[in-house]
């Protein structure tokens, strides 16, 4: 049986091998997501990020735009807010997802 510091390391592992993708795949996420506002939604909802990151993102002109701002925005919001939109984009985009990682983080 595991302890909560067992499962503690385990998280913090998984948030950092997922914040590592994430840099990773950027250019990637930034050409392929083109329905970003969806996932700023739920982000903003979850409060990865806040509204004024929120309104810049609405505000930009291209869905490249957006993710790169989104991606600022995660920057600020750390590990775990990295680990919520890994997962949302698991969700949202499960083909990209795929093609990019083939197991979800947990």
């Amino acid at each position: 049986m595991e302890t909560d510091q067992q499962n503690l390391n385990r998280g913090q592992d998984n948030s950092q091998m997922v914040a590592a993708y994430l840099e990773e795949k950027k250019p990637e996420h930034i050409q392929s997501v083109t329905e970003v506002m969806p996932i700023a939604d739920l982000l903003l909802a979850q409060r990865v990020i806040g509204q004024e990151t929120y309104a810049k993102i609405k505000a930009a002109t291209t869905s490249q735009n957006q993710m790169r701002l989104l991606f600022d925005g995660l920057h600020a919001a750390g590990a775990q807010g990295k680990l919520a939109f890994c997962t949302i984009l698991h969700a949202k985009h499960p083909h990209l997802m795929q093609e990019l990682w083939p197991a979800p983080p947990q």
